[in-house]
């Protein structure tokens, strides 16, 4: 899968495994990376850094389960329209 194909998903359902998902929004990495572990020091800015580099924030989406189910990290994605 090409980097980023994941956010041609929004808006249509996937399915891992026997389970269905809405694709419902990209998740936009807050700033609370920027700290150091277990301290308020600020090392970097991880967004802004982001924003820089690629032209957006955003780190992941936001899947909206169908029914229960079980899946695994070794289970196919397969995306519907």
């Amino acid at each position: 899968m090409a980097a980023w194909e994941e956010r041609n998903w929004i808006g249509k359902t996937i399915k891992i495994n026997n389970v269905d998902f809405v694709v419902s929004d990209e998740i936009s990495r807050c700033s609370a990376t920027n700290l150091k572990p277990s301290t308020d020091i600020v090392t970097i800015n991880l967004p802004n850094e982001l924003k820089k580099t690629y032209d957006h924030i955003n780190m992941g989406l936001y899947l909206v389960p169908q029914q229960n189910g079980v899946i695994s990290k070794e289970d196919k994605i397969i995306i519907h329209d």
